[in-house]
C-alpha cells in the first residue's frame, strides 16, 4: 500500500478522535461572537468549576464502565445527598459543624450505592434496570424531602467548599482583583489521582479490568 492510501486511512481515524475537539472550538467561537461576556476569565473559571463536578462523577463512572456495567442513578443520588446536606447546614441547623452535612451526604451516597450493588450482585437484577429504579426513587425522594422547593440561606462556609476559589482577592469596591483557582479543580485532580492509583497500582484495580475483560474467566479465578 502506497503512502497516499495510508494517509487516506489515517484521516478518518484522526477526525473521529479529535472531531469533538473541533466541535468544542466551534462552540466557543460561536458563543464568544454572540456574547461579549462569554470568553472572559471569570466565565471560563465558572465553566471549569462546573465541569470539574461532573468530571469527579466521571472518575467513579469509569470504574463501572470498565466492568461492563452502567449506572443511571448517579445524578439523582447526588441530588438526594445534596438536599439532605443543604438542609442540615441551613435554617435551624445553620451553626451545625460542617462535618455533619458532609457525613450525611457521604452516607446517603454509600447507602444508595450499596443497595445498587447488593441488588445487582446478589439479586441478579440487570444494572440498567436497578440503577434506573434507584434514579427514579432518589429523585422522587429529593423532591418529596424539599417539597419541590429550593433551600436557601446555607452556611457560607459550606457553600465555600464547592464555590470557593484559592487565591481570589477583591478590591475595596468588592471587584475581583485576582481570580484564583476554583477549589473544585483540586478536588477533581485528587479524584483522578486516586482513580489512577486504584486502577493501575492495586489488586482491586486489576480485578476490575479482569471483570470487564471476561466475566466468566474472572469468576473462574474466584474474582
Amino acid at each position: 500500500m502506497d503512502d497516499k492510501n495510508v494517509k487516506k486511512l489515517k484521516i478518518p481515524g484522526f477526525v473521529s478522535k479529535l472531531g469533538i475537539v473541533f466541535v468544542l472550538i466551534a462552540l466557543v467561537i460561536l458563543w464568544s461572537c454572540l456574547s461579549s461576556a462569554f470568553f472572559t476569565v471569570n466565565n471560563m473559571l465558572l465553566i471549569v468549576k462546573q465541569v470539574s463536578m461532573y468530571s469527579i462523577l466521571c472518575v467513579g463512572m469509569t470504574f463501572v464502565l470498565i466492568t461492563g456495567g452502567i449506572d443511571l442513578s448517579v445524578g439523582s443520588i447526588v441530588a438526594l445527598a445534596a438536599v439532605f446536606a443543604a438542609h442540615y447546614c441551613s435554617g435551624d441547623y445553620l451553626e451545625t459543624p460542617l462535618i455533619v452535612p458532609i457525613a450525611i451526604a457521604v452516607f446517603i451516597g454509600l447507602g444508595c450505592g450499596l443497595i445498587n450493588g447488593i441488588c445487582i450482585a446478589y439479586g441478579n437484577i440487570p444494572p440498567f434496570i436497578m440503577t434506573m429504579c434507584m434514579m427514579l426513587a432518589a429523585r422522587g425522594a429529593a423532591y418529596v424531602y424539599t417539597n419541590a422547593k429550593a433551600i436557601f440561606n446555607l452556611n457560607p462556609d459550606f457553600v465555600n467548599i464547592s464555590n470557593g476559589f484559592l487565591g481570589r482577592t477583591y478590591t475595596e469596591e468588592k471587584l475581583i482583583e485576582n481570580y484564583g483557582i476554583p477549589y473544585m479543580v483540586f478536588y477533581f485532580a485528587a479524584a483522578v489521582l486516586i482513580g489512577i492509583v486504584i486502577l493501575h497500582f492495586t489488586t482491586y484495580g486489576r480485578r476490575i479490568y479482569a471483570i470487564g475483560g471476561n466475566k466468566v474467566a474472572a469468576s473462574s479465578t474466584s474474582i
